[in-house]
């Protein structure tokens, strides 16, 4: 009896020490703080946004000319050198100018004598002294005289090969001394103050396009140089599709006075497909989809809020917001997925 009174205190003394450690772990759980969490906010704003794509295209120059003899003989001289700029009008090579302009001395001195005759004829006519057949044999002569000395010209100015526009001589094909045939290649000039892009555009996209649109072209990215970002404008649309790749050629106008494109470069063509003006928007990121519902945590004094919202697009890295959230709204866009409603919350810088 007396073993069991004290089995039975020491029992009592156990349970009653066990109480007061559960009421002092209670007390001292109750006291210690909740553990926040930190996440990063963005005040959610209006603003404008375009929604683009980006296409490859390569430069050409405006104009490739290829210039070739349009009469045969020795090249007598050439002028500019590879590399240099050339003007409209200005003399590249010359074929054979002794020979032409000889031709041409001949025909204009036949061409004189025939006139010569005719004035004759017209007056003895006029003094019965021949008949009008003779005059008119004369007449025909002075037109055949004329005919021919026009010819003679023309081979003449084709013996003078002339640039036909403002821009750099790529390429010459002869040196003088040469004996060139007709149509045989003389020299080639590119126009450089102006080029053009061919980019290939999908058949979703080339409707949002259009003849005059400004657009931005940047030059790719090569090591050790920076990019090229200029305003190029589109020249044209094609209206039917490459059978093979079912896109649609678009041509560019690049403009080129500064002469830091050159042709065959790779560029990037940045081109607008839609444009949205002061629409609400918050990081894409920071859209939370649970349940196959999307909200967004909001900041509200030292808690956060789900808040349901209702999207209307993603443009780039943004979502624009069409209802369930206001302007200036704390949203939170960093540790949401953390994150239940109702959560203290500590904002990093």
């Amino acid at each position: 009896m007396k073993s069991t009174s004290v089995l039975l205190g020491c029992l009592t003394l156990f349970l009653i020490l066990l109480g007061c450690s559960s009421e002092e772990q209670q007390a001292a759980a109750e006291v210690a703080p909740q553990k926040l969490i930190r996440v990063q906010t963005l005040h959610a704003a209006f603003s404008d946004l375009q929604e683009e794509f980006t296409l490859p295209g390569s430069l050409e120059a405006w104009q490739d000319l290829l210039q070739a003899a349009e009469v045969a003989g020795p090249v007598e001289w050439v002028g500019p050198d590879e590399g240099d700029k050339v003007r409209p009008g200005e003399e590249l090579v010359r074929i054979d100018s002794l020979a032409l302009q000889a031709a041409r001395d001949s025909a204009l001195s036949n061409f004189q004598l025939c006139k010569k005759t005719l004035e004759r004829q017209k007056r003895l006519v006029e003094e019965q002294l021949v008949s009008t057949q003779e005059y008119e044999v004369a007449s025909s002569a002075l037109e055949m005289a004329s005919a021919s000395l026009r010819s003679a010209e023309i081979m003449l100015a084709k013996g003078s090969l002339k640039a036909t526009l403002d821009g750099l001589l790529e390429e010459r094909y002869v040196e003088a001394g040469e004996y060139v045939k007709v149509g045989a290649p003389l020299v080639r000039v590119v126009q450089i103050d102006q080029l053009k892009v061919n980019v290939d555009v999908p058949e979703k996209d080339v409707q949002f396009l259009h003849k005059g649109d400004r657009i931005k072209v940047v030059s790719a990215e090569i090591s050790g140089l920076e990019h090229l970002a200029i305003q190029a404008e589109i020249t044209h649309i094609a209206y039917v599709a490459d059978p093979v790749t079912r896109t649609y050629r678009v041509r560019l106008k690049v403009d080129n006075r500064g002469g830091g494109l050159r042709p065959g470069m790779i560029l990037r063509a940045h081109f607008v497909r839609r444009s949205f003006d002061n629409v609400l928007t918050v990081p894409l990121y920071a859209v939370v989809d649970r349940e196959g519902e999307k909200y967004l945590f909001v900041k509200d004094g030292a808690f956060v809020r789900r808040q349901a919202v209702r999207l209307d697009g993603v443009v780039g890295g943004a979502v624009m917001v069409a209802a369930g959230l206001s302007e200036g709204a704390e949203v939170v866009i960093k540790g949401q997925q953390l994150l239940n409603d109702g959560d203290q919350v500590e904002v990093e810088e």
